[in-house]
């Protein structure tokens, strides 16, 4: 929104009174990517995890040059590939997906929720984390630009 402050002094016996005051006014506008992320806590071998991550803007200006990253780490993790697919929220449009991915802009008080699945081995155990990551021009705190998830695969 516009933020206005006026200055004014007030001198007794000033000849020029009319211009004793002074206002400046902006718009105030900003970037603000979060990342969250959610999966179930424990997933059977063989079956699969879905991760759901959602980048957000809540700003009052449009996110510019984005690039999304997603990775999965952890003992359970080897030899298991992500599928990405993306939903955008409305007047938000979805990257091409995969590990790395691009977006011109992301629109004020917008969002991307991003579901990952991840078919398990049977011969998988351990933890599986899911990491999904943002970065993007004019963001003045990459504090929560990331998050992670992580599911423990155990025995069926």
């Amino acid at each position: 929104g516009t933020v206005s402050n006026t200055m004014s002094v007030v001198v007794a016996g000033d000849a020029r009174p009319l211009d004793n005051s002074a206002t400046v006014s902006f718009t105030a506008s900003s970037v603000d990517l979060g990342v969250s992320q959610v999966a179930a806590a424990q997933v059977d071998a063989g079956n699969t995890v879905t991760y759901t991550a959602v980048v957000a803007n809540p700003g009052s200006q449009a996110a510019t040059n984005l690039v999304l990253t997603h990775a999965l780490s952890g003992a359970g993790s080897t030899g298991l590939t992500a599928s990405i697919v993306c939903t955008p929220s409305v007047a938000a449009a979805c990257p091409a997906t995969g590990p790395t991915m691009s977006l011109a802009s992301l629109p004020a008080r917008s969002s991307l929720t991003f579901t990952i699945t991840v078919p398990t081995l049977t011969s998988t155990r351990g933890a599986v984390s899911s990491t999904f990551a943002v970065t993007s021009d004019g963001d003045p705190s990459a504090a929560n630009n990331s998050a992670v998830a992580s599911t423990t695969v155990v025995d069926p």
